[in-house]
């Protein structure tokens, strides 16, 4: 991932039809809702802002 690139995510496992809404944390920057197609599938692509900061993570 990279600042002013694209990203594609896809989450399966929804009711066709269902209304999904998408998130980019750290910093919450909304995706906007999509339907779930036929076979439940639903897909966001959005730009990362440019002046994104990163959340540090850990691991176990």
């Amino acid at each position: 991932m990279e600042r002013g690139g694209s990203l594609t995510v896809t989450g399966t496992g929804f009711a066709a039809g269902e209304n999904v809404s998408g998130v980019m944390n750290s910093e919450p920057l909304a995706l906007g809702t999509r339907s779930a197609d036929a076979d439940g599938a639903v897909t966001f692509t959005w730009t990362i802002p440019r002046t994104r900061r990163w959340a540090s993570t850990r691991s176990p």
